[in-house]
């Protein structure tokens, strides 16, 4: 797809590059975004040669034909607040039109995200995505393939248990989907519930060769964690994923919990990252989660932001992967300098393909 796609509305139209069809395609793929990190993406991974100034000039046009939809977000009156971006009717009928949806696609999903109450966390978690992303395409020598990034609904983690009862799965902590029959004469019906064992607030899965030229498939599960919730509701997700380890014992999984901080939005009041850190990981050992996941094939890490598109390739590539428990929060040098991060740890990077300034 090479040709200017046109959008026609009364006597006014709009022409649409490759670049921002594909962008089209991220975003709905993504829920929402905010601008910055759906420019991000645009300008650096789809190659998009456009300056910050015109591409919000941009939006308001492709808002106008109502190929996406924005919304803002404000905490409170001194607080961060910034715009966000999702996809639109219109873009939704050209993406099936394109054939990049298929024609069954439930178009009221898209008002859904709207109505969300927690914008920060999940926000903060789609900057985990966009940061993995542009941090891997300046890596020299890692394959990009076989990357996949998706909403915890279209995860693997069901398990359908047959004419399930309230009392057949109490203590387990299952989620209910839904219950479904089948179709036979009513003698011979069965029916079962589907359960999501887990449901990460993202999940990031690798599946090809990694660094040392072995076959894998491996999944990091994204928790953020901002402080709010009480160490013991960690412990109960961390149980929940060595039980997803143990059922899915194919892949190899890593739970990632991500401690937002200065480098996300910068008039937040953050408290020490390093002793949350240090908190979770000692509450961990102490209540043993950390032998029982190893002994289950899960790796638990707690890190800030500023690292976690680091801990995420570490694993998914068993590239540098670090045997140390010390708190990777302490960074305080913003993101602007993620390349000399990068050096610092010992990876191969192409200057001049990664520059946010």
């Amino acid at each position: 797809m090479t040709e200017k796609m046109v959008i026609r509305k009364g006597r006014e139209r709009i022409e649409l590059s490759y670049q921002e069809f594909n962008g089209l395609r991220f975003l709905e793929m993504q829920r929402a975004l905010t601008v910055s990190q759906y420019y991000d993406y645009c300008r650096w991974l789809l190659r998009y040669e456009i300056t910050p100034y015109a591409f919000k000039n941009r939006l308001r046009k492709m808002e106008k034909f109502k190929l996406i939809r924005s919304g803002q977000f404000k905490e409170g009156f001194e607080g961060d607040h910034f715009k966000y971006v999702s996809i639109g009717s219109k873009g939704i009928d050209l993406l099936i039109e394109k054939k990049a949806l298929g024609a069954e696609y439930n178009k009221k999903q898209i008002y859904s995200f709207m109505g969300k109450s927690n914008h920060y966390h999940y926000f903060a978690t789609k900057e985990v995505i966009i940061r993995f992303l542009l941090h891997i395409n300046m890596l020299v020598g890692v394959s990009k393939k076989g990357i996949f990034s998706y909403h915890y609904s279209k995860s693997p983690y069901i398990i359908h248990v047959p004419k399930a009862t309230k009392r057949s799965i109490s203590g387990y902590g299952f989620t209910k989907r839904y219950r479904r029959r089948s179709s036979a004469p009513s003698h011979l019906q069965t029916s079962s519930t589907q359960f999501f064992l887990a449901k990460p607030d993202w999940i990031l899965r690798f599946r090809g060769i990694d660094v040392h030229g072995e076959k894998v498939d491996r999944v990091t599960n994204l928790e953020l964690d901002t402080g709010t919730e009480p160490i013991w509701q960690l412990e109960a997700k961390v149980r929940k994923y060595i039980r997803v380890a143990q059922q899915f014992n194919h892949m190899q999984h890593q739970l990632l919990i991500v401690l937002p901080d200065e480098t996300f939005l910068t008039k937040g009041k953050f408290s020490n990252r390093d002793k949350r850190i240090m908190n979770i990981l000692n509450r961990f050992e102490e209540k043993g989660l950390i032998k029982d996941a190893e002994y289950a094939g899960l790796r638990v890490d707690v890190c800030s932001l500023t690292y976690a598109p680091y801990m995420v390739q570490w694993f998914l590539w068993n590239h540098n992967m670090p045997e140390s428990r010390e708190p990777m929060g302490s960074y305080t040098g913003g993101y602007d300098n993620v390349l000399e991060i990068a050096k610092n740890v010992g990876l191969a990077v192409d200057d001049m393909l990664y520059s946010r300034k």
